[in-house]
């Protein structure tokens, strides 16, 4: 039990991807404060660390999550590919069905609830955000990360790259997740948790489920990106800009 409280969010959950169901559960924050131990995350909830510890360990002794097995062992480029396949074409969809939700909800039953029409403008800002920075990775930042995983593979020369990109890209990409993760935070804040007020209509329910949804799914994207894939693209990028320098060196 030690071992788990000293142990942090992000390390739990790149050991076991289960714990992430469990973190968000009780709404601890695993892809944005890496350096959080459990038991200081559970203090400041005000949460019963033996009680989670309990969860924890019997996730844990289940099977993991099948869209998830073994995902810290692939390759950066499958890697790549799952993100897009996986969490962003769902970003893809949702976004015009919560645009159309939340707007409906804002309109209905904004006057009596003013919350519900933030609601729908935050939900703008993080559709706005999300779709930008989605276009950049696909754009430039993947397929520079195959190229060195090709350059790897092939120990080609042409294909090294001359100039590093790795960290001032995944750099933004990460400042990009802090800002959509906080928008969904206030979104949270201001729907009690996701949770429809007593008597809430199909409509009010359907988009509150959606948002929980949504923010779950965003938890264990940002972390594939900001706890996987960019760390390794940096190292990646690193041993092959080495490689380049001792081809020349050879060549010259």
């Amino acid at each position: 039990m030690e071992n788990l409280l000293e142990a942090t969010l992000t390390e739990l959950v790149n050991e076991h991807p289960a714990a992430a169901a469990v973190f968000e559960k009780y709404l601890l924050d695993f892809c944005c404060n890496d350096k959080c131990k459990l038991k200081n995350a559970c203090q400041a909830q005000g949460l019963d660390a033996t009680a989670v510890i309990m969860e924890l360990e019997s996730a844990f002794s289940k099977r993991e999550a099948p869209e998830i097995p073994y995902l810290k062992y692939k390759p950066l480029d499958e890697l790549t590919d799952y993100i897009v396949e996986r969490h962003h074409n769902y970003v893809r969809e949702m976004i015009p069905r919560l645009l159309s939700h939340t707007k409906r909800v804002a309109e209905r039953h904004g006057e009596d609830n003013p919350d519900l029409v933030k609601i729908a403008g935050l939900w703008e800002m993080v559709a706005e955000k999300m779709t930008l920075y989605m276009f950049r990775e696909e754009r430039d930042l993947f397929p520079y990360i195959k190229r060195l995983v090709q350059a790897k593979r092939m120990h080609d020369p042409w294909l090294f790259p001359r100039y590093p990109f790795v960290s001032a890209a995944t750099q933004s990409m990460e400042n990009e997740h802090d800002k959509v993760s906080g928008l969904m935070q206030e979104i949270r804040g201001l729907s009690n948790n996701f949770t429809p007020p007593p008597g809430a209509c199909t409509a009010h329910r359907l988009c509150f489920h959606e948002l929980k949804e949504f923010e779950e799914d965003l938890q264990r994207h940002v972390h594939l990106e900001n706890h996987l894939l960019f760390p390794s693209a940096k190292e990646l990028e690193t041993a092959a800009l080495m490689g380049f320098v001792m081809e020349k060196v050879a060549v010259g």
